[in-house]
């Protein structure tokens, strides 16, 4: 072993000797490096190798700040008897790309040391070289790899998820009105056909919006998030919920019915095309409250353009929102019994739960005095941003929007707990209140991929974003958030 060391020092020191007759690269030159995340959650390492110049196979080491990385993908090399090791090692020539799986997400830095040497003689020493490159979340990470046979049945679990949210769950009642109200003679397939064009209604207008956000460069919650927009969602949630005690049935206008078919189905037509047209309406009353489980999607869209894998991906989400519509239609068509004093009392009920849903949409609208349960620091642009992560400190950024209700909560059961503000002790807060959503708010919510609050993203005391929280976080979980800062 010694004896190998010393020739292979002795062949460096005459490689060195050599370089000062002859004109050999910089190393950073005869290899160039690069890095890019390639989608599904892998880091794509290349390096550009001159010609008369190669590189060691088992020469490569990679590490990572931030981020935790799997085995790399080595190719193979071309194998060759090395003087200064003693031994057949595989070189790599022109160019080498190495694949690094990665789990985690947010910026990361990746460290790459690599060995090569010109035929000439020259062996460089080991290079160090490091890259900041962001993971993608796992939604993003399973767009971005654009197997649409992964991505429609991933997107249809999360869209049966969210049905049971607040967001969607109150339009259960509403299609249940429709075909428990129904005229026609009570039936599997009636019920189906109707529950099939409200989710169909539904889910079209959706995956429409979310794929003109995404190319418009704007997010669909940021859009739907508009004072007078969610002023009107609750408005429209108020009118639903008089028909649930009885004031008016929902149906299209019979003049209107007779127009879409000369047939002897001319009213089954106008009824499925109104419970469609109801089905596309409350797509848009879902928009405001689920804008995080969108966020990867709708990046993904606005920076690659791939409308059929963004779209095939809403449209399936939808769709899972859709089953317990679904289910419910089939149920309330032939499964429920059509009469009874307890179908009163139960749409009595549906009719509060959407009064109180309206109520909730409406608070941020109210008059108030925005009072933070932390003491943040104002920036209402980049600049200013940038001022406060040139500190030297680590840095949380918190956007909020008066109309927004999650930021509310955020503020009122999570900022306000005390583990949090012992957490957050030694930390610059800063806070973008993007209300307005002016031209310099729309600026700062673009810098960091965002379509609207709330938001918050970490830095680390160099300014390097180290996490990010989009939507909701109770303060327990918050807590384990805040712990990537240390």
């Amino acid at each position: 072993m010694m004896r190998r060391f010393l020739l292979a020092l002795l062949l460096t020191v005459l490689g060195l000797a050599r370089a000062v007759a002859q004109d050999f690269l910089e190393p950073e030159a005869a290899f160039r490096f690069s890095a890019r995340m390639a989608g599904g959650g892998t880091a794509e390492v290349s390096f550009d190798i001159a010609d008369g110049y190669y590189m060691y196979r088992d020469r490569f080491r990679f590490s990572a700040d931030g981020a935790k990385l799997g085995a790399p993908e080595l190719p193979p090399g071309k194998v060759k008897f090395d003087q200064a090791f003693g031994k057949e090692v595989e070189t790599y020539r022109h160019r080498v790309t190495v694949h690094v799986p990665v789990q985690g997400e947010g910026p990361f830095v990746l460290r790459v040391t690599s060995q090569g040497c010109a035929d000439a003689g020259l062996c460089y020493s080991p290079m160090d070289t490091g890259i900041t490159l962001e993971a993608a979340a796992p939604l993003a990470q399973v767009l971005q790899g654009g197997q649409l046979l992964t991505i429609v049945p991933l997107f249809l679990l999360l869209g049966l998820g969210l049905a049971f949210t607040p967001c969607v769950l109150p339009m259960v009642p509403i299609l249940s009105s429709i075909i428990v109200g129904d005229s026609a003679k009570p039936s599997r397939k009636r019920g189906l056909l109707l529950s099939g064009a409200y989710s169909l209604g539904m889910a079209l207008v959706y995956t429409a919006f979310g794929i003109a956000a995404g190319l418009a460069g704007e997010g669909l919650a940021a859009s739907l998030q508009k004072p007078w927009v969610i002023g009107a969602f609750a408005l429209l949630l108020s009118a639903l919920a008089l028909s649930m005690f009885g004031l008016y049935e929902l149906q299209l206008p019979a003049a209107l019915q007779s127009r879409l078919s000369d047939s002897a189905n001319r009213r089954t037509a106008g009824k499925l095309a109104g419970v469609f047209g109801m089905g596309a309406i409350s797509a848009l009353m879902v928009g405001p409250c689920v804008a995080a489980p969108l966020a990867g999607a709708l990046v993904y869209i606005s920076q690659t353009r791939d409308v059929l894998v963004g779209g095939s991906a809403l449209f399936a989400m939808a769709a899972g929102m859709s089953v317990p519509l679904v289910l419910v239609g089939v149920s309330a068509g032939s499964l429920l019994p059509r009469a009874g004093a307890w179908m009163v009392w139960i749409k009595r009920c549906f009719g509060l739960m959407l009064l109180a849903l309206a109520v909730w949409m409406a608070l941020p609208l109210l008059p108030n005095r925005h009072v933070s349960a932390l003491p943040f620091k104002q920036v209402t642009n980049v600049r200013q941003l940038e001022a406060e992560l040139a500190q030297g400190r680590p840095v949380m950024l918190d956007f909020y929007a008066d109309w927004c209700v999650s930021c509310k909560e955020m503020e009122k059961f999570t900022f306000s707990a005390a583990p949090i503000k012992a957490a957050l002790e030694g930390t610059v807060l800063v806070q973008a209140d993007v209300t307005a959503n002016s031209e310099e708010d729309k600026a700062l919510l673009k810098r960091y991929g965002l379509f609207g609050p709330p938001a918050i993203i970490l830095f680390d005391g160099a300014g390097v974003e180290r996490a990010r929280v989009v939507g909701y976080q109770d303060a327990a979980r918050f807590q384990q958030t805040l712990a990537k800062l240390k």
